[in-house]
C-alpha cells in the first residue's frame, strides 16, 4: 500500500484471503468439524494405555496438524486486519481537503 492509501495487488490478495478464510471458519459445519476432531482426539488420548509413547505421540501429532492447519487460516485473517489497519490509518490521517478533494472528483 503507498503513502495515498492505494492497495496493491498483494494487498486487495490478502484481503480477500482474509475474507475467505473468515467465512471457511466461522462456517458453522467446519467448527463442528474441528470441535468433532478435538474431542476424537482427546477421547483417543484418555483412552491410550500409559505405557503406549507410540500412541501419544501419534495423537500428538494430529493435534499439531490440526493447529498448523487452523494457524494457516489465522494467519490469513491477521494478515487481512494488519492491511485494513493499515488503510483506516491512512484514510484517517488525510486532511479535510483531501477528502473535499476526493469526493468532489467521484473517488471517495
Amino acid at each position: 500500500m503507498d503513502a495515498n492509501g492505494v492497495l496493491s495487488d498483494d494487498d486487495l490478495l490478502a484481503i480477500h484471503r482474509a475474507d475467505q478464510a473468515k467465512r471457511i471458519m466461522d462456517d458453522p459445519m467446519v467448527v463442528e468439524a474441528f470441535a468433532a476432531i478435538e474431542q476424537g482426539i482427546y477421547e483417543a488420548f484418555q483412552s491410550t494405555p500409559i505405557d503406549s509413547v507410540a500412541g501419544r505421540e501419534h495423537l500428538h501429532k494430529l493435534n499439531l496438524a490440526m493447529q498448523k492447519f487452523k494457524g494457516v487460516f489465522e494467519t490469513h485473517l491477521q494478515t487481512g486486519q494488519i492491511v485494513r489497519s493499515q488503510l483506516d490509518a491512512i484514510e484517517r490521517t488525510k486532511s479535510i481537503y483531501q477528502r473535499t478533494k476526493e469526493f468532489i472528483n467521484g473517488n471517495a
